[in-house]
């Protein structure tokens, strides 16, 4: 046999054995449940917002940045010295421990600063990124 043959019958062998040896690449269809899902997607959003909001340059390491925040709204709820944001700060840094940056971030912003102008600007954007991602 020439050498071309012989290339070619060890290339078809080791192909062949490579191939035996691994199974076949998973599919990425997975059943979950209506909630699952739901849980999965809020992950995602948790650590866009807290990527956003990092960017923005609303937030450092693990807290809101207060002073940026207020000279780009000039809303009261992010005054250093606004005791209502102090005291939910406060409290929602005592859960902290237990929850990831992204879902600690959402938290804060929500719930501190849920009623503010600037969150429904970020809402806003998050809902128009969103439209026009589905969209495509």
């Amino acid at each position: 046999m020439n050498f071309f043959t012989v290339s070619a019958i060890a290339l078809v062998a080791i192909i062949g054995s490579i191939q035996a040896e691994h199974s076949p690449l998973p599919h990425y269809f997975v059943r979950k449940s209506f909630p699952e899902a739901q849980a999965e997607c809020a992950v995602y959003l948790q650590c866009f917002f807290f990527a956003y909001v990092t960017r923005f340059g609303a937030w450092s390491k693990d807290a809101p940045l207060l002073h940026n925040l207020y000279t780009q709204s000039q809303e009261d709820a992010f005054k250093k010295d606004n005791a209502e944001t102090n005291v939910c700060l406060t409290n929602l840094n005592k859960l902290a421990c237990h929850k990831t940056r992204c879902e600690h971030a959402t938290d804060v912003f929500s719930q501190c600063f849920g009623n503010t102008d600037l969150y429904k600007h970020f809402l806003a954007v998050f809902k128009d990124a969103a439209m026009t991602y589905t969209r495509q």
